[in-house]
């Protein structure tokens, strides 16, 4: 699909994929690629990309560049990440549920209103000041740290 620049929806879950070049799909504005076994992915070539669905995969690496995607899924999808990040001016709901993480840092993500982060041993969660959202399920004794 590295040749679709055309492309504006996107789905490839539950075909076992190792790779998946999406760097010229500047019109893509949705993207389902769960169940696969990625490793990395690069979107960042997706200029117009709102929805991320990338869950259920082994990642390790993740770009998304300026891309400002809205939604994004990555429940069962960071590998060995203890510890994860996310830029982003417009994500407004982010699923990390199902992972290993023990701190989660979105206090760069000025628009995140949902935040769903069950079934982590998630120790330490970084949030922006003033941040009024919605949080499935925060882990018992979790320590909340605004920024």
């Amino acid at each position: 699909v590295s040749e679709c620049t055309a492309l504006y929806n996107f789905s490839c879950y539950g075909n076992q994929l190792t790779t998946l070049d999406m760097s010229a799909c500047t019109m893509l504005t949705s993207l389902n690629c769960s169940g696969n076994q990625l490793t990395t992915l690069d979107v960042s070539g997706c200029t117009a990309l709102d929805s991320l669905d990338c869950s259920g995969n082994q990642l390790t690496f993740l770009n998304l560049g300026d891309v400002d995607v809205q939604n994004i899924d990555l429940s069962k999808a960071l590998k060995t990440s203890e510890s994860f990040k996310l830029i982003s001016s417009k994500v407004i709901s982010l699923d990390c549920s199902d992972n290993q993480l023990t701190a989660l840092d979105v206090s760069e993500c000025i628009m995140l209103t949902s935040l769903f982060c069950k079934e982590n041993p998630i120790q330490t969660l970084y949030l922006k000041r003033g941040w009024h959202g919605y949080i499935s399920k925060p882990p018992y004794g979790i320590e909340i740290i605004y920024y």
